[in-house]
């Protein structure tokens, strides 16, 4: 699962994809492993 965070998206309706910012506080992956918690934000536009 080398790389999930790179695949998740937030869409409403028929508005845009929102990207997250992931694992702000330190790199949880390695070229070997990756950890078993991701933490994403979206940042949402009102």
């Amino acid at each position: 699962m080398i790389g999930i965070e790179d695949q998740v998206w937030l869409q409403v309706g028929e508005l845009d994809r929102i990207v997250p910012i992931a694992d702000e506080d330190l790199d949880r992956t390695t070229a070997d492993k990756t950890s078993s918690v991701h933490f994403l934000r979206f940042e949402i536009n009102a």
